[in-house]
């Protein structure tokens, strides 16, 4: 049997895939200690992958989280498939995450989580299922032939059920991927959880809260970017544009007499004063970028690079 000595240190990348709104986020979230990544009830919520380094004794994991593999029309989400793809040539390991109470058959559809493992599989990387939201799942033992049907796959190294919400089974499953990792140096300092810019996380930590806020197609045409991000003696003062791609969209955002826009504002301030550790001055505005969703420089301009 294999047995780890003190003296080894493994460190290495994780790619975190599968479909949208099965949980990835929200693991990346419990797994670092600390919000990087936003988490919304709406599907296809993450644009970007994201890298997230979770530090534990004797090793260090580089996760990168990418947006929900789906069916894209649109050119900005054939960039978030893109970005899903090809994260899996770039690691060590790759964790595909499925949600263990939706009742989708993962096997037959050709958007599944088991295209993504077949995918893997081909580049010959060890794979771990990660089943979650087991806590909904009732009785228990539906998992069993669920985890006996990954297990089956060509590449799965290790099947653990989890729940990202709850914490549950997410230290056996950092134990699953450390055994993967190959040995090596640390890659990031012990106090790095992201490689993200303050002013990603920023424009990041607003668009959630629209997402949270704006009902029905709004909040997939929005993007927020930072025009000003600067630190001084009385805290962060952050000048952010929140683009739509219609006009009738910018009311909606504003809201009557500016009350959505005071509401997301205010929930956006909280969130990032308890992210930067200081009070945060934040000063929104709304404008019109028609149809930038579908277009390459539009993409370009919102921060999404092809």
């Amino acid at each position: 049997t294999e047995f780890f000595t003190d003296t080894t240190f493994r460190s290495g990348f994780v790619a975190l895939l599968g479909r949208p709104n099965v949980g990835k986020s929200t693991l990346l979230n419990r797994l670092i200690g600390e919000k990087i990544a936003i988490t919304t009830p709406k599907p296809q919520t993450t644009r970007d992958r994201i890298l997230g380094v979770v530090h534990r004794p004797g090793a260090q994991i580089a996760f990168i989280d990418t947006p929900g593999f789906h069916q894209a029309r649109k050119r900005l989400n054939q960039y978030m498939v893109r970005q899903a793809i090809s994260a899996i040539e770039d690691v060590d390991v790759v964790v595909i995450m499925v949600d263990a109470s939706d009742s989708r058959d993962e096997f037959e559809d050709r958007w599944g989580a088991a295209m993504l493992a077949q995918r893997a599989g081909e580049s010959g990387k060890p794979v771990i299922v990660a089943l979650n939201k087991v806590d909904l799942v009732q009785p228990k033992d539906r998992l069993l032939p669920l985890m006996a049907r990954w297990g089956e796959v060509d590449g799965v190294k290790a099947v653990v059920p989890v729940s990202a919400a709850q914490g549950d089974g997410t230290d056996l499953l950092v134990e699953e991927i450390i055994k993967l990792l190959p040995e090596g140096p640390a890659y990031y300092p012990e106090d790095m959880v992201t490689d993200r810019p303050d002013t990603w996380i920023a424009a990041e930590m607003i668009r959630e809260q629209v997402m949270l806020r704006l009902r029905e197609e709004i909040p997939y045409s929005t993007a927020v970017v930072i025009e000003e991000f600067r630190r001084s003696s009385k805290g962060v003062t952050i000048r952010a544009v929140i683009y739509v791609e219609r006009t009738s969209q910018k009311g909606i955002v504003i809201g009557a007499r500016g009350s959505m826009i005071k509401t997301i504002g205010s929930a956006a301030r909280e969130v990032l004063s308890g992210y930067f550790g200081e009070t945060v001055h934040l000063f929104l505005d709304v404008k019109v970028k028609k149809d930038w969703s579908s277009k390459v420089s539009g993409i370009r301009h919102m921060g999404y690079e092809e």
